[in-house]
């Protein structure tokens, strides 16, 4: 199993739903491979600054909270860091499966 793999499969959430939490899922269901193949676009190109910044590399170990389509987490999977990604949203998880493995 690679890391990414990891993230691909989703879980329930363990805490009790705040109406903020649903509003979210509301909001970001079914929108997740839209925002990877737009919005996304617009903010990688800082990544390779935040990752030299938390040195992440060979032998780094990263958590990624908020993934969303993994940008992140897959560039520094690239750079030889093991990462565990985690987000609330089921659908975004999917974009990071879909899209990086």
């Amino acid at each position: 199993m690679t890391d990414m793999e990891a993230v691909a499969a989703p879980t329930a959430p363990t805490a009790a739903s705040t109406p903020f939490d649903r509003a979210e899922r509301r909001i970001w269901s079914g929108r997740a491979e839209a925002y990877a193949d737009t919005y996304a676009h617009l903010c990688a190109h800082l990544v390779p600054a935040l990752l030299d910044a938390a040195e992440a590399g060979p032998g780094a170990r990263v958590l990624d909270v908020g993934c969303g389509c993994g940008t992140v987490s897959a560039a520094a999977v690239a750079r030889g860091a093991s990462v565990y990604a985690a987000c609330l949203l089921y659908t975004s998880l999917m974009a990071v499966s879909y899209t990086h493995l």
